[in-house]
């Protein structure tokens, strides 16, 4: 500890004090689990599917509009799709999110 304070300049270096350790890598670019869509004004009946399967969507409000959360698996790409109704119109999009590496 008193090396370890003395190399913050706390208190002198001891002689004799082993060099420090380099500094550790900066990790790379963290892997999204979700994705958003941004979901036009007067949305409702909000449906998600994740390759097909039925998953549970979280809206949020971002800069004032809604948008959808949508947890997605890491490990593999997948294919995200998203309904829902405005006015007498259903409104879809989808996206193909890469897999982490």
């Amino acid at each position: 500890r008193r090396l370890a304070d003395a190399r913050r300049g706390q208190v002198p270096v001891p002689e004799g004090a082993p060099d420090p350790a380099p500094p550790e890598a900066a990790p790379g670019p963290r892997c999204a689990r979700s994705v958003a869509f941004r979901l036009p004004r007067g949305a409702s009946g909000v449906r998600v599917r994740v390759d097909g399967r039925a998953r549970r969507a979280v809206v949020r409000r971002r800069a004032g509009r809604p948008v959808v959360l949508v947890a997605r698996p890491a490990a593999r790409a997948a294919r995200v799709r998203i309904t829902a109704r405005v006015g007498p119109r259903t409104w879809r999009r989808s996206a193909v999110v890469r897999a982490c590496a």
